[in-house]
C-alpha cells in the first residue's frame, strides 16, 4: 500500500476515457477504410492512432505514488524515480502538461533539476483547487524531510 498516492482528478480521468474511446473508433474506422483503398494514407492513419492512443494512455495514467523513501512520479512524457534524500525542497510552479494558468507541485533536487509533478497539477485554480494543490505540496514536503 503506497503512503501517497495522487492521482488527476476521476472527472477528468473520465473524460480523457471518453475522449480516448471516441477517437479511437473514428481513427480506426478511417484507418480501416484506408487500408481498404490500399493508399499510403493508411500507414500515416495507423501511425496517429498509435500516438492518440499512447498519448492518452498516459494521460490517465499520471500518478505519484510514494512508497517509503522512494517517490515514482509518472509524468506525460517521462517516469521519475526519486529518493526522499534528493529533494531540497517542494514548491509550487508551473506544470509541464499545461503552462499557464495551471500551478503544481515541483520538487527541486539537490543537484538543482526541478521535476514537476503533472499528476498534482489542476487546470481550474479556483481557491478550492489552489488548497488542493498546496494540500499536496505540504504533504510531499513532510515526506521528503521525514529521511
Amino acid at each position: 500500500m503506497p503512503d501517497i498516492e495522487i492521482r488527476a482528478p476521476l472527472s477528468g480521468r473520465l473524460a480523457y476515457a471518453g475522449i480516448l474511446a471516441l477517437g479511437t473508433v473514428m481513427a480506426t474506422a478511417v484507418t480501416i477504410a484506408l487500408i481498404g483503398r490500399g493508399t499510403i494514407w493508411a500507414v500515416l492513419a495507423a501511425g496517429a492512432l498509435a500516438v492518440w492512443v499512447a498519448y492518452f494512455y498516459r494521460l490517465l495514467h499520471l500518478a505519484v505514488v510514494v512508497r517509503g523513501d522512494r517517490l515514482q512520479a509518472r509524468n506525460l512524457f517521462s517516469t521519475h524515480r526519486i529518493e526522499a534524500s534528493a529533494v531540497q525542497t517542494v514548491v509550487l510552479g508551473e506544470s509541464s502538461v499545461a503552462k499557464s494558468p495551471n500551478q503544481t507541485v515541483v520538487l527541486v533536487l539537490e543537484d538543482g533539476r526541478r521535476i514537476a509533478l503533472d499528476a498534482c497539477a489542476r487546470t481550474l485554480q479556483s481557491r478550492r483547487t489552489l488548497r488542493r494543490v498546496e494540500d499536496f505540496q505540504q504533504r510531499l514536503e513532510q515526506w521528503s524531510q521525514r529521511s
